[in-house]
């Protein structure tokens, strides 16, 4: 491919993207929304997390039906 025909098609791109105000709120907003989401689902001290495994398989650990282990 040729570098004027891909300057081109990226002049066309940005040309098309400076006129849909739709397209810049989404490239300014979405990125800034999903740290937001993952910076308050991550934040914080995780204590007193109660895990409950349970083993549906038959295999060599099947003896350990409903083990339960507790982090602090």
């Amino acid at each position: 491919m040729k570098l004027y025909r891909v300057l081109a098609v990226t002049k066309r791109v940005f040309s098309d993207m400076r006129n849909d105000r739709r397209t810049i709120g989404l490239i300014l907003v979405a990125p800034i929304l999903a740290m937001t989401v993952s910076g308050l689902a991550f934040s914080g001290d995780v204590e007193d997390v109660s895990v409950i495994i349970v083993n549906h398989d038959e295999g060599f650990y099947s003896s350990w039906r409903g083990f339960h282990i507790s982090f602090r």
